[in-house]
């Protein structure tokens, strides 16, 4: 049912922001960007129609995530955010500018090794140093990118982490990843109903 209603939710989104354009390329969205943003609004609670405002002051569409994670942490307006970053300053000094949060607000808890060539490098600068000291680490503007987009989209679809980074690691985007991880997700949801379905005919069957 819940799957049904998000489903449900998600279509509406897309329609509303059907024809939006996306302002740092002068174009409309396609149709894996509509969805991305949809999918990105569903996860931190943020009405669609106010994703053109962000859209709005041309920033790129894998940093919205960005906006929107900083957003749940501390309330600061997105498209504020987005109108500084789009001036040209980076990520770490415009958080430090405005308030407590600091590189320790993008960590991920994985407890595993990571393999990544990607996701490793980010991962080792925390691992060095004492967690007190996570704070003092600086983060290039793609692994803040990269933290809060693999974040978001593990977190979303409830989906490996790691495959996740493997597909980042192959050069896909994060609209082209959300997709796939969306139809990976779906695919699961229905050979699991499948094995249930299959699991009851049988129990029906030995209970004849």
């Amino acid at each position: 049912m819940f799957h049904h209603v998000s489903r449900v939710l998600v279509i509406l989104m897309l329609i509303s922001l059907a024809g939006v354009t996306f302002a740092a390329e002068d174009r409309e969205l396609t149709e894996l960007e509509l969805q991305y943003l949809a999918d990105m609004a569903t996860h931190y609670k943020f009405e669609a129609e106010k994703l053109q405002g962000i859209l709005e002051t041309g920033l790129a569409l894998e940093e919205m995530p960005v906006t929107l994670h900083v957003h749940r942490l501390d309330g600061t307006n997105p498209v504020t955010l987005a109108e500084v970053r789009t001036r040209g300053d980076s990520w770490m000094p415009i958080l430090k500018n405005r308030g407590a949060l600091r590189s320790d607000a993008f960590y991920i808890v994985i407890k595993s090794d990571i393999g990544s060539e990607v996701y490793a490098p980010t991962f080792a600068k925390f691992s060095a140093v004492p967690r007190d000291h996570w704070k003092s680490i600086d983060l290039a503007d793609d692994e803040i990118v990269n933290m809060v987009n693999l974040g978001f989209l593990y977190s979303h679809h409830d989906y490996s982490v790691f495959e996740i980074m493997a597909m980042r690691d192959k050069g896909m985007s994060f609209p082209e990843i959300n997709s796939e991880v969306g139809q990976r997700k779906e695919a699961m949801i229905q050979e699991q109903k499948r094995k249930l379905k299959q699991a009851q005919a049988k129990e029906t069957e030995s209970g004849s």
